[in-house]
């Protein structure tokens, strides 16, 4: 089986260090073989886990072929692609290598305009390719829980509200942030998108909203041309009755928060995604239930990836495929489309 990476940044390196890993547990099968489309600036650097490591070539690092141009790349006819540029070129990539036949793994957002993404559909339907975007939370045991619980019987919900703020600068300590992807407008930047996996959790949990409003843009003094904070209101309808969800989304808090709340008729949930743990309020403010989840950040995205290989091998639509990510792409423009007013 040919695998082919376009761009080996850290989310492409992460992706090649889990299949790696897990081709060493016996958990992927031995007969895989890597190729690699790398930029310059990728060639000589190993990212790991956040840290920067000096090599004297990346592919003979991790045994991958290197390929130089787009024309050598698809001379390799890959039997799988892991779309891990900037997310500019999210779309343009998909639709090369899905018209070769090729399954298709793409890091998220799905893209940075909706141009080209009804071609894609079209040709992966035609053709029954396998697709899935890079919403790794979606793998997490206690996100699991949590939808459970919020398509339980606990009431019906009055309101939800979200909110994840990070430091962009803290994000890739060993590059200038101000050069990549996500300080640029050019190559798709943005809290938006940049954050959209907060996006894809309000819709995996509750589905489109039937209004989206929002304000927000370049606030702070991060050195970025596109927004850095925003805050929308997104409006449900569930049973002829109408609840608010809050969304804030943030590049410029130091102090990084991530977390969110559902308050219904009968009790009230607690997440905190930083510390992976939730807790469970019930009619009078009594602790009903609370627990801590274990799991470490890259085992989502080993999940993720076992996750692909297994739909590839069997044939079988992924839990994320582009028709389930257009869903947090819809939203993430809705909000754009908004603070571009700049009521």
């Amino acid at each position: 089986m040919k695998i082919l990476f376009l761009g080996l940044g850290s989310m492409g390196q992460r992706h090649l260090q889990n299949i790696q890993k897990l081709q060493k547990e016996k958990k992927l099968p031995d007969n895989l073989e890597f190729f690699g489309l790398v930029r310059p600036e990728d060639r000589h650097r190993v990212i790991r886990e956040g840290q920067e490591k000096k090599v004297a070539d990346i592919s003979e690092y991790y045994g991958m072929t290197p390929v130089v141009s787009w024309t050598e790349a698809k001379k390799v006819r890959p039997d799988a692609v892991f779309v891990t540029n900037p997310s500019s070129l999210h779309i343009p990539s998909a639709l090369e290598f899905a018209r070769l036949g090729s399954d298709l793994f793409i890091e998220k957002p799905l893209g940075h305009t909706t141009r080209g993404l009804s071609e894609l559909e079209r040709i992966v339907k035609s053709k029954k390719l396998i697709t899935m975007v890079g919403f790794q939370t979606r793998f997490n045991p206690l996100v699991t829980k949590i939808k459970d619980l919020v398509g339980s019987k606990r009431g019906r919900i009055i309101s939800a509200a979200f909110t994840w703020n990070t430091f962009l600068p803290a994000h890739h300590i060993y590059e200038d942030y101000s050069k990549g992807y996500a300080a640029r407008k050019d190559l798709g930047g943005g809290v938006v998108l940049g954050l959209i996996h907060e996006i894809d959790l309000v819709c995996y949990l509750l589905g489109l909203p039937k209004k989206v409003i929002a304000v927000g843009g370049k606030l702070s003094n991060l050195h970025m041309n596109v927004e850095d904070t925003v805050a929308a209101l997104l409006l449900y309808a569930k049973k002829g009755k109408t609840f608010p969800v809050t969304l804030r989304l943030s590049y410029a808090q130091t102090k990084e928060v991530r977390k969110f709340e559902f308050q219904f008729e009968d009790s009230t949930l607690f997440v905190d995604s930083v510390g992976n743990r939730y807790a469970l309020y019930g009619k009078e403010g009594e602790l009903v239930e609370e627990k801590t989840d274990s799991t470490i950040r890259n085992e989502l995205f080993e999940a993720e990836v076992l996750h692909l290989f297994e739909c590839v091998n069997v044939r079988k639509e992924s839990n994320v495929n582009i028709v389930e990510a257009r869903k947090s792409l819809q939203v993430a423009f809705a909000i754009k489309r908004q603070i571009a007013k700049k009521v």
